[in-house]
């Protein structure tokens, strides 16, 4: 990844895990500014690479790059109630000079049972991509050819010749273009919905629920 692209976090598993997650991802001295103003008193929760390298265990950071560029432009997406007491929540925002994959594996593994996907997109550099991460694991997904072209159909030829006193179709080459991005993030982010399912679907199984608990007989008991 290069500057100044837009990035998606996705994250899912038990409430209670994603709850979790949510507050050691917030450093208390995020400042306003980080936010959109769509969401700027949505809530105290945040997002900050720096907040969750400190509350990693003792020695699981020693690898990790310290030097560390906090997300701006950030928004979080209203909480989805999923099947099983399941839930999502997204963070949307735009990152430079920094990488935060091993990272996130490095929480990953302080949360089993949470699913997360990063998705990013690099206009710049034409890179469209994904990770998807559970458990301490990783894997790359990166947008096919074919469907980047399909997704940036709408984009209309640049017919200013670069002069930018003709600001109405350098406007709409940029809108389309832009509209373009998020379709290729939404893409690259629903990549892995249906492993997340899977997991999530093991995940739940895995889990006690109340029914099963209460149904259970103490010793003795006839």
């Amino acid at each position: 990844m290069s500057n100044d692209w837009i990035s998606r976090l996705v994250v899912r598993g038990p409430a209670g895990d994603v709850e979790a997650f949510a507050k050691m991802a917030t450093d208390p001295r995020i400042r306003a500014h980080q936010f959109d103003n769509s969401t700027k008193h949505r809530g105290r929760l945040g997002l900050s690479f720096t907040a969750l390298l400190a509350r990693l265990p003792p020695g699981w950071g020693a690898q990790l790059d310290h030097d560390i560029t906090e997300p701006w432009a950030l928004s979080l997406d209203r909480p989805v109630r999923l099947k099983g007491g399941m839930l999502e929540r997204a963070y949307r925002f735009q990152l430079s000079h920094y990488v935060p994959d091993a990272l996130l594996v490095q929480v990953s593994k302080q949360y089993p049972r949470l699913c997360f996907v990063l998705g990013w997109v690099e206009p710049n550099i034409d890179e469209q991509a994904s990770r998807f991460i559970h458990a301490g694991h990783s894997s790359l997904y990166r947008l096919p050819e074919k469907r980047k072209r399909v997704l940036q159909a709408g984009v209309p030829a640049d017919t200013t010749g670069g002069n930018p006193a003709a600001t109405d179709g350098n406007d709409a080459v940029l809108w389309a273009l832009v509209e373009a991005d998020w379709a290729m993030m939404d893409a690259v982010v629903s990549h892995w919905d249906r492993k997340a399912d899977l997991v999530l679907r093991r995940i739940r199984r895995s889990s006690p629920t109340k029914q099963g608990t209460s149904a259970r007989r103490r010793p003795g008991q006839p």
